[in-house]
C-alpha cells in the first residue's frame, strides 16, 4: 500500500488480502506465490513498458486515495465502535 499510495507500480503475491487491494493488470501485477519465473517476468513487463507501468502505479493511488484515506479509516473505525456500543 504504500509503494501505491505514492503512485509507484507493485508486484505482488496473489494472495489473500493482497488480492483485496490489487486487481491484476488494473492497478498491479499479481503473481503465483513461490513463483520466481513469474516474478521476473512481471517486473520486465514493468521495465520495458514505462505507459502501463504508470498507468498502474496512478490507478492504485487512486484507490488508495478513496478507500484507505485517514478520513474513510477513522469514519470506518468510529462505525465500528458505534456499533459495538450499541450492544
Amino acid at each position: 500500500m504504500e509503494a501505491g499510495a505514492l503512485g509507484k507500480p507493485v508486484v505482488a503475491s496473489d494472495i489473500e488480502g493482497v488480492n483485496e487491494i490489487i486487481r491484476n493488470e488494473e492497478n498491479g501485477l499479481l503473481v503465483p506465490q513461490n513463483d520466481p519465473k513469474r516474478l521476473a517476468e512481471a517486473v520486465m513487463k514493468l521495465k520495458t513498458n514505462p505507459q502501463f507501468s504508470f498507468k498502474l502505479g496512478r490507478s492504485l493511488q487512486n484507490k488508495i486515495e478513496e478507500e484507505y484515506s485517514l478520513s474513510r479509516m477513522v469514519k470506518k473505525i468510529e462505525e465500528i465502535y458505534s456499533k459495538d456500543s450499541i450492544k
